[in-house]
């Protein structure tokens, strides 16, 4: 068991790694196309924005820094060549006058010397003659450099400077333009989407309406036509001549009552059955007529179906007392 377990497991890795060895061969192949793809775009929208000439300045200020940087060191080696010459010119006559203070006591050698050191000495001016003039010319060109990378610097701040403005312009007629456009289109809704979805809306709601009308009156119309049918059936079997009127359906035939009579069953044909088949029918109608109206909650719904029941059966039992003492 555990042995199968290590054996998925070391299979799961050896398919994740898998996975991501894939994955990076992908990754690889494509990003040369990918970065290509990128330098391109990018160049493209310099070209476009004019960001382009700011990169040519951004380069030329590196060319000069780097120039500075070379004009710099050859400025720093001929001072070197400078400071030697004039130490050793400073070494030799400092040797001329220790030999002119004991120009007395000379021999052949000193004399040798002093010749060798006044040669020397010309040499030694002119080499630092010369090196003086270097370094003049490498300073002056350093300080040169110097100057070309200000004014290289200061250019291309310069240009950053107006593209900057030129871009918080643009950027400021595409926020008026969108503006324009959401106005725009905030009215074009007002005036046009926002009618048109009202009469759309009350169309609906009034084909609803409608159709919910013409449903509750033809379901009332169905109600008294069947009440009007159970009376006259109470009607005849209350005056001892019953009778179905043409079009008339017996009680249970037309509509099955929605709930279970539990009244005691009487033969058919007596009004006594008649009156609770009566009842409950008035019952279940008005029931439902409520419930289709959907205005009143559950209580008063069976409130409103008891009350109207209890005025209809009154008013039925009256009629009946009536028409037996008349």
């Amino acid at each position: 068991m555990y042995t199968n377990a290590a054996n998925h497991n070391n299979g799961v890795r050896n398919s994740w790694a898998k996975a991501q060895g894939s994955l990076h061969n992908w990754f690889e192949r494509r990003k040369p196309a990918a970065m290509g793809y990128i330098d391109n775009v990018s160049r493209r929208w310099n070209q476009y924005t004019g960001y382009d000439e700011i990169i040519v300045l951004k380069d030329q200020v590196q060319l000069e820094t780097t120039r500075l940087k070379t004009l710099q060191e050859q400025k720093n080696e001929a001072k070197d060549v400078y400071v030697r010459a004039v130490a050793q010119r400073s070494i030799a006559q400092r040797k001329i006058n220790d030999l002119l203070s004991r120009k007395p006591t000379w021999n052949d050698t000193d004399l040798s010397e002093y010749t060798k050191l006044l040669h020397s000495e010309h040499s030694d001016a002119k080499a630092e003659e010369q090196s003086e003039q270097q370094y003049n010319t490498a300073e002056t060109e350093m300080e040169r450099g110097f100057d070309d990378l200000m004014r290289s610097v200061m250019r291309r701040y310069h240009e950053e400077h107006l593209w900057s403005d030129r871009i918080r312009s643009v950027s400021t007629y595409v926020s008026i333009g969108l503006g324009l456009l959401n106005v725009l289109i905030f009215i074009v809704a007002l005036l046009f989407v926002e009618p048109y979805k009202r009469k759309k809306l009350a169309k609906t709601l009034e084909k609803r309406l409608v159709a919910g009308e013409e449903t509750m009156h033809k379901e009332m119309h169905d109600a008294l036509s069947d009440i009007d049918a159970h009376l006259g059936h109470l009607k005849d079997v209350l005056e001892g001549t019953p009778r179905r009127s043409k079009g008339t359906r017996a009680l249970g035939e037309t509509l099955p009552p929605p709930h279970k009579h539990n009244f005691p069953s009487i033969s058919l044909g007596t009004w006594g059955t008649e009156l609770m088949a009566l009842f409950y029918t008035l019952r279940s109608y008005t029931t439902h007529f409520v419930q289709q109206i959907g205005l009143f909650s559950r209580s008063e719904q069976v409130n409103m179906t008891a009350t109207a029941t209890g005025l209809v059966v009154g008013g039925l039992f009256s009629w009946w007392i009536a028409v037996l003492l008349l």
